[in-house]
């Protein structure tokens, strides 16, 4: 992939992967690339989920969606900050066993997930609920779990536990996608159900099918334990992101062409790539906000009360600033209770764009707000401009026309703009 970008009076040709591109794993931009999770939490990744392969098989300076290893258990990992996903009970009285999860995907039969009745308070295993968030979408056809010294692959000598397998299991997957949820709640579905299972070494296979979450649940009251709980997929996942690390050019510039190199493996109607372009005025396209200290106009009711909804407030305490000036505007205009919380924010977004840099509330200023003292971290749309629509196919190349001006397809991102980043989604 490539753009070009007259910068002062030169025209210059950036080309991320390829021969002799800035690389794909690097994220190619200056600024490094901030994820929003969820209204709390950001990561700093080019591959959301984890699923995009730097390295395909005979395919240098390419990426490709993550194809699956047959062999491989897909859990491992699945809480890390790359992957992005999780592994919970929604069940409070089980919630002191999730420190043991891990134990179930961590490769090593020594270690296992151990369910007593007297480390339950004596009410035994049965309800319990394991819920795991892949991270990711994946072909998911086989699920495996076994206690310890059970599976010959998993040799435990010092722990004679393979009796205590789970007697009775039920196993819901879902998708991820909005129509398998209902009021924001995921819609379970069963794929396997085994009410008296005499098996120490479970092993269900399924028609391969897409999985985003996983939830195993115990039909017994017995004591058990998990050694190991595995989750096989194959194919390539059905979908995965690429964001690039953010381009800072100096100054202002003139955005020109895009273009890029694509390849399609396999039946090309099952398959697309959406390329997507932004561009921005200062480093970071994520806005942190705090809570403010007008009202926004809003209100919340619970129970008999009503209370007022407070600003989300993109700027710095006063004490965190360390203009003097500054601070004074923040504590005596921006943070000021009597007024009113649309004209504060009016107020800060028509300072100069010098001053408002100074004040912005960062990722770290954000990390030392107590928790009470954060609000949401989302999209900055005041600094940068949306996603672009995807770009059209004419914007595909051959590989010796990524240096080419006038090759591709026109940037529809606003410029004059000093920063830019670029989206591919494979779906």
């Amino acid at each position: 992939m490539s753009y070009q970008t007259p910068v002062g009076a030169q025209m210059a040709v950036v080309q991320l992967g390829g021969e002799g591109g800035l690389s794909w794993e690097s994220g190619g931009g200056e600024v490094p690339a901030l994820v929003i999770l969820d209204a709390a939490t950001v990561d700093q990744s080019n591959a959301p989920g984890g699923v995009i392969d730097f390295a395909p098989f005979e395919r240098e300076y390419w990426i490709f969606p993550q194809q699956a290893d047959t062999t491989d258990n897909i859990l491992i990992g699945v809480n890390s900050k790359e992957r992005g996903g999780s592994v919970i009970t929604p069940i409070p009285s089980f919630r002191f066993l999730e420190a043991d999860f891990p134990q179930m995907f961590d490769d090593d039969g020594n270690t296992a997930l151990v369910l007593k009745s007297s480390g339950t308070g004596g009410t035994g295993a049965f309800g319990l609920l394991i819920e795991f968030d892949l991270g990711a979408i994946f072909g998911v056809n086989r699920f495996k779990f076994f206690p310890r010294n059970a599976d010959p692959a998993f040799p435990a000598p010092d722990f004679q536990s393979q009796d205590d397998f789970l007697k009775g299991y039920e196993i819901f997957v879902n998708d991820g996608q909005p129509e398998s949820r209902r009021e924001g709640s995921l819609i379970w579905e069963t794929v396997a159900f085994e009410g008296q299972n005499q098996e120490a070494v479970v092993d269900v296979r399924i028609p391969t099918r897409f999985v985003r979450f996983l939830r195993l649940k115990s039909l017994t009251a017995a004591d058990f334990e998990i050694a190991e709980f595995q989750v096989f997929s194959e194919g390539f996942v059905p979908q995965a992101v690429y964001i690039s690390n953010v381009f800072d050019f100096g100054d202002q510039a003139l955005l020109g062409r895009l273009r890029w190199v694509a390849e399609q493996v396999g039946d090309p109607t099952r398959s697309r790539v959406q390329v997507r372009t932004r561009s921005g005025d200062d480093p970071q396209p994520v806005e942190f906000t705090r809570i403010g200290k007008q009202s926004s106009g809003r209100v919340e009711q619970r129970g008999d009360t009503v209370f007022d909804i407070p600003i989300d407030a993109p700027w710095k305490r006063a004490e965190d600033v360390e203009d003097s000036e500054l601070e004074n505007l923040v504590a005596n205009v921006l943070d000021n209770e009597e007024m009113d919380g649309r004209e504060a924010l009016l107020t800060f977004g028509q300072l100069p764009f010098e001053q408002r840099a100074q004040i912005t509330l960062g990722q770290a200023d954000y990390n030392k707000l107590a928790s009470n003292q954060k609000s949401v971290i989302r999209e900055d749309l005041t600094n940068w401009s949306p996603w672009s629509p995807p770009y059209s196919p004419e914007g595909i190349v051959a590989p010796d026309q990524l240096q080419m001006q006038g090759a591709g397809t026109l940037i529809v991102s606003p410029s004059p703009r000093r920063y830019f980043q670029v989206m591919i989604d494979f779906f």
